[in-house]
Formats: structure tokens, sequence, C-alpha cells
């Protein structure tokens, strides 16, 4: 008997630029919209656990949805951040 599994890639990037040159300045998820149905949260912390983005139920591949690497309306020092995601598939 073979057992199949069906694999659903979703990524993040692994960096983003503050600077205000408009590439790579925004961190959100990109997939399969036919795959994934839904991000229903994206939070992410920096590295002593305080919350610095929530977003809820948004589509993936929206860069608009996403981190644009502030926090309280300043950008963030450069750093390591830790993220948790929900997503919800569509063959759940």
């Amino acid at each position: 008997m073979k057992i199949f599994r069906k694999i659903n890639d979703i990524t993040f990037p692994n960096i983003i630029s503050v600077d205000g040159n408009n590439m790579n300045g925004w961190f959100y998820p990109i997939g399969d919209e036919l795959n994934i149905l839904l991000i229903e949260e994206l939070l992410i912390f920096d590295r002593w656990g305080n919350k610095v983005f929530a977003n809820k139920n948004f589509l993936p591949n929206q860069s608009q949805e996403g981190w644009d690497g502030s926090f309280s309306g300043r950008s963030v020092t450069p750093g390591v951040f830790v993220y948790v995601a929900k997503v919800k598939y569509a063959d759940e």
C-alpha cells in the first residue's frame, strides 16, 4: 500500500530591508492560493518576546498585509525576530 502525502508549501522571507528603498521591505507569507485558503494569524516577536506585529485573516501573497519592519511607527533595529503563523489549508 502506498501512502501519499501532499506538501503544502508556504514560505517567508528570511531577511527584510527597512531602509525605505522599496526592495524586500515586507515580511509576509508566500504560497499557492489554491492550497492556502487563509492566514488565520501572523505574529512577530523580537528576541525578548515583545510582540512587534500581529495580523489576522488575510490571504497569502499580499505584501501589504505583512510586516514592514516597524514597531510603534518607527523602523526596528536590525536583529533576530521570531514569527508564528496559523495557516488554513484547503485539504484540512
